[in-house]
């Protein structure tokens, strides 16, 4: 793929991304860059356009799905592909919804390894296709289209925290006062920064065809995640909500999943290669997910 012993090096070398601007994606963009590369990215909106050639990507307007297929000619002669394009969700998440996001990424990454048969992909999944959990469809669905590549690289992740996601929702919710603990809250919440998510990547792709995964060590539970945003931001701890309950303003398939239990074990070869986390949850989440409300900024 992108070399064992030098992936930072992109001398002379171009990526095709897809999903540039989500919080993994965007993270890729900006390192993929730093360390030489040309990055093609695919843009579906004036917005992302925007974002992309800010960052200093050369944005390809279009998506997977263009009968057209323009953004084919964006990944000619490409010398990675990063599929880091799985759906954006935000509550309330309907099973229905998670269907049809199915549907477009099966047929998303059909299109994707059309496109390049031989080129090596790197992909961008989550730890919760092991858990037989809704919200995972789509995830599902890319990884069975993309299974019969030759030169696959999939990365499997946590919840990310970052500028957007999931987590930056819940710690956005719980200064807002939206949000509640789904459950008892002694299920665990493994978790990843989306800046050494990315370098999970790079690094997975560097190592070539595989299953990975990528995670901190230390996985809080939801109601100690919870507390510590409530201790740094300075706002008081939420009631807790039955799962069943949090259905009708989460959607059932996240209620579930934010119940979910999981501490998925990083994968050796990634270890082995000198990948560890540079954050941490404690002291980078609130940081992360909510920059504006550094704690020695807040003034409750």
């Amino acid at each position: 793929m992108i070399g064992h012993a030098d992936h930072g090096a992109g001398a002379g070398r171009v990526a095709f991304v897809v999903g540039g601007t989500g919080v993994v994606g965007a993270e890729i963009v900006a390192r993929l860059l730093d360390r030489g590369w040309t990055v093609r990215a695919l843009a579906r909106s004036i917005l992302a356009e925007r974002a992309l050639a800010d960052a200093g990507a050369e944005a390809v307007p279009g998506n997977l799905l263009d009968a057209s297929g323009d953004w084919r000619a964006g990944l000619a002669r490409a010398d990675l592909v990063v599929n880091a394009g799985l759906p954006r969700l935000s509550p309330p998440v309907r099973r229905r919804r998670l269907r049809r996001l199915g549907r477009r990424a099966s047929d998303g990454a059909r299109a994707l390894v059309r496109a390049a048969p031989t080129t090596p992909i790197v992909a961008v999944s989550t730890t919760l296709v092991g858990q037989d959990l809704a919200l995972a469809r789509a995830a599902k669905a890319m990884e069975a289209e993309l299974a019969g590549h030759p030169d696959l690289a999939l990365v499997r992740l946590p919840w990310v925290y970052g500028a957007s996601g999931p987590l930056a929702w819940v710690s956005q919710g719980v200064d807002a006062r939206r949000y509640r603990i789904v459950g008892p809250g002694i299920n665990r919440w493994p978790l990843i920064s989306s800046a050494d998510a990315a370098e999970a990547v790079l690094m997975a792709a560097a190592l070539g065809s595989g299953i990975y995964t990528a995670s901190e060590p230390d996985a809080p539970r939801q109601r100690e995640l919870v507390e510590h945003l409530c201790a740094t931001g300075g706002t008081p701890i939420p009631d807790h909500v039955p799962e069943a309950l949090a259905t009708f303003s989460l959607g059932a398939p996240l209620a579930a999943a934010l119940s979910c239990d999981g501490r998925p074990e990083v994968s050796e070869a990634l270890l082995a290669q000198g990948w560890h986390p540079s954050c941490e949850w404690r002291k980078d989440l609130l940081r992360l997910t909510r920059p504006e409300a550094a704690p020695e900024e807040r003034s409750r």
